[in-house]
């Protein structure tokens, strides 16, 4: 064979084993999962159209939100999923984790007990993708470890109280420092204040924080949701070489909107406020148990946030989909937990009643998954199990996790021929109740023996606090040993003491079950 011969023939075989290569990583699914802060299930436009009047418990929220609406007529949509301690800090030790409170060490946020860090030994879920050959990226807020004064003045990190440390810039929550606490994330982009437009970065990529190293604050003056996208599309496209273009990635974006404050103008962008100005309050406030705790500035800076979120998640969707990475990623939308927006005369979150307990929940995965409605009762930690499934990844879901993954239900088109949960689990540690939803049912007992419990078919507001022993036999029972199940599954305080054993089957057997 002459020179030409076996030049051309080693550029067919290194062209071969390129391609396989990339035939190879496109086989393993990335993985993006986007979750907001404080926002509710309501507040999407879609529940407003034909095909999903009526899914939900009562009347969604008037906002605007079309890139939602768009992510939803692709993916499966949840119309019951919950979050299991709606709380920022324990929701995201349950999502990183797969387990509760007592296993994960944060039962409430961690900026009210010195004693609340998520564990660093757990294997989160960026643990076990980075370990298995994905690149792992974060980008926005974090709030699990707790805050501590290894600050100097200026919000860089020292690592020690001796000046120049011995400051505490954001008492709420704190820059992770580069080590186990980071659970594998190689990619690094943490957002800290809840102040929507001027708010602290701390980022191991020099370019996108003003040539500042990791552990120097950078302070932006732009809507944070807006600074993060234009992170991740600069990441998605690699411009940079940020990643391993080889390697599948998993990204996790935890924006802050439409978390307070939403006090007053000054806490959204014009341009989403504009379309709630001229809407009057029985516009804004459509559901029937609120009460004058939320002003209309409230709602409509609330509502501007959901809006402006919408806008730059939608960036990001785009650009993926424009890559052509699409059909190989697994794209997850949820929440934190919901806020009370002056319904039941609360705001905020950490309770029982639908505006916060539940979440919005869509998954997208183009060529695997069709677009339908799914009442699956799926809590916190079935997310990590679930993603892993739908990835085809279940062989590595670690013991430690307690959550269920379900993605064979979701993806099997006949709900009624598989197994699914009877409740999902309301532990709230940090506020002393315990309790949980079933398809029908929202039932709550207190630390003080009191309880909660609506019929969310015919009152979808929860405005009837119904008396436990008003319910047939049959249903107290099945109350009674769902919620010992529960609690003993999340080895929680109470089971110890057996505590308001009225309620709860403390008999019952802590395992797996559907």
């Amino acid at each position: 064979m002459n020179k030409l011969g076996s030049f051309l023939l080693l550029l067919l075989i290194t062209f071969s084993a390129c391609n396989q290569a990339q035939k190879s990583a496109q086989k393993q699914p990335n993985l993006l999962i986007i979750f907001t802060d404080e926002h509710r299930r309501q507040s999407m436009e879609f529940w407003q159209q034909p095909e999903y009047k009526g899914v939900i418990n009562g009347v969604s929220d008037p906002v605007f939100t079309p890139n939602l609406n768009n992510l939803a007529a692709e993916g499966v949509v949840f119309t019951q999923a919950m979050s299991t301690h709606p709380v920022c800090s324990p929701h995201r030790a349950m999502l990183l984790s797969g387990t509760f409170p007592m296993q994960n060490g944060i039962w409430k946020n961690c900026h009210l007990n010195s004693d609340t860090d998520l564990k660093e030994d757990l294997a989160c879920f960026t643990d076990v993708l980075y370990d298995n050959g994905y690149n792992t990226a974060y980008f926005g807020k974090c709030h699990w470890i707790k805050p501590t004064n290894v600050f100097d003045q200026d919000a860089n990190y020292i690592g020690t109280t001796e000046a120049p440390g011995g400051e505490m810039p954001n008492k709420f929550d704190i820059y992770i420092p580069p080590g186990p606490d980071r659970h594998s994330v190689e990619y690094w982009y943490q957002v800290l204040k809840d102040n929507h437009f001027e708010h602290y970065v701390y980022s191991n990529d020099p370019d996108v924080v003003g040539g500042k190293s990791d552990r120097e604050m950078y302070k932006s003056m732009e809507f944070s949701s807006k600074h993060e996208a234009r992170t991740i599309i600069d990441y998605l496209k690699n411009n940079r070489n940020q990643r391993d273009s080889d390697k599948p990635f998993c990204i996790t974006w935890s924006l802050n909107p439409p978390h307070p404050p939403y006090n007053k103008l000054a806490d959204c962008e014009k341009e989403s406020y504009e379309l709630y100005e001229n809407m009057s309050h029985d516009q804004l406030f459509n559901r029937p148990n609120r009460t004058d705790k939320a002003s209309d500035l409230n709602a409509r800076v609330y509502y501007a946030n959901v809006t402006s979120t919408d806008k730059y998640i939608g960036q990001v969707i785009h650009t993926l989909d424009s890559l052509g990475m699409a059909d190989n990623t697994l794209v997850v939308f949820t929440s934190d937990h919901g806020e009370m927006l002056g319904s039941h005369d609360r705001m905020q979150k950490n309770c029982e009643y639908e505006e916060a307990f539940g979440v919005p929940l869509i998954i997208r995965y183009k060529g695997v998954l069709k677009h339908k409605l799914d009442d699956l009762l799926i809590g916190t930690t079935d997310l990590y199990p679930t993603f892993l499934g739908l990835m085809g990844l279940d062989h590595l879901i670690p013991e430690q996790v307690l959550g269920t993954d379900y993605s064979a239900t979701i993806k099997n088109d006949q709900t009624e021929t598989v197994d699914r949960p009877v409740s999902t689990p309301f532990i709230s540690i940090e506020g002393n109740k315990k309790g949980l939803r079933t398809n029908k049912y929202t039932f709550t007992v207190y630390g003080d023996g009191s309880t909660t419990l609506f019929d969310n078919l015919s009152d979808p507001y929860q405005q009837a606090n119904l008396k436990f022993d008003m319910l047939s036999a049959e249903d107290q029972q099945m109350l009674r040993e769902e919620l010992g199940y529960w609690l003993k599954l999340s080895q929680d305080p109470w089971v110890s003491e057996k505590l308001h054993s009225d309620f709860i089957d403390y008999s019952v057997t802590a395992e797996k079950h559907l």
